[in-house]
């Protein structure tokens, strides 16, 4: 006589579930970790793009800062390197450049 076997239903399902919800998590996880490495590469190659407008910027401030210059057109107001300013600074003893005329010339007159 032939036995018939009975189909476990109850852990049919529950394998099935289980089974489906760690695919799920596998899924999620993997599409998680792709994304963080797209982010990283696209950074990486954002950092090693040359950005010509912040070079041309730069070398600007660098010009501006080794250069000696007038600031107005009535040539009162100059641009002086820091380090020749500094210097300035040091030899006078501390005392910055008048741009007013002393109250004593005006006492004078």
């Amino acid at each position: 006589m032939a036995m018939k076997q009975a189909v476990n239903v109850p852990l049919v399902v529950t394998v099935g579930t289980i089974s489906g919800l760690l695919l799920l998590v596998v899924a999620v996880g993997v599409h998680a970790w792709f994304d963080s490495e797209e982010a990283a590469e696209l950074d990486r190659k954002w950092e090693m793009a040359p950005n010509y407008v912040l070079q041309k910027i730069h070398s600007e401030e660098d010009k501006n800062l080794h250069t000696t210059a007038w600031s107005n057109s009535d040539k009162t107001v100059a641009i002086v390197p820091i380090e020749i300013a500094m210097k300035q600074i040091v030899t006078t003893g501390g005392k910055l450049p008048s741009t007013q005329p002393s109250e004593a010339a005006g006492e004078n007159r």
